[in-house]
């Protein structure tokens, strides 16, 4: 139920401002983040298009999640091409992974990374490899 309040709290931002930026320190909230967004996702007529930076206050250093509105479904789905799936658990090493996402950039079709959603280590990992991108590509 959190994801999905969280979800319906993303839309109506969306609607109201264009963008959303959701912060999230440490594992369990950084999973809480992208399962928002998969639920705000799943929830719309369009899809929720997001990035994943680092922050820092100088002191800590934390995730932000930076959401637009996407696509609408439909054309979304279209665009998708051939997938070229990645998968992640608890043990994976997220720098191993966002360069596994790099890698993938070259081949034509749409990267995705699979992980149980119950599974927080593995979303943890996920939302990491994805702020590392921009670092290494």
């Amino acid at each position: 139920q959190r994801e999905e309040q969280l979800g319906k709290a993303i839309w109506s931002r969306l609607k109201e401002r264009g963008a959303v930026h959701v912060d999230a320190r440490g594992e369990a909230s950084s999973a809480n983040a992208l399962r928002g967004l998969a639920s705000a996702s799943r929830g719309g007529a369009r899809v929720v298009e997001f990035h994943v930076s680092w922050t820092t206050d100088g002191d800590a250093r934390w995730l932000r999640f930076h959401a637009l509105p996407g696509q609408q479904w439909n054309a979304f789905k279209k665009d998708l091409g051939r997938l070229l799936p990645l998968s992640a658990s608890a043990r994976t090493d997220f720098g191993q992974l966002a360069k596994a996402v790099k890698a993938r950039r070259r081949e034509e079709g749409t990267t995705t990374v699979e992980c149980a959603v119950a599974d927080g280590a593995a979303l943890y990992g996920v939302a990491k490899a994805l702020a590392e991108l921009p670092r290494i590509c």
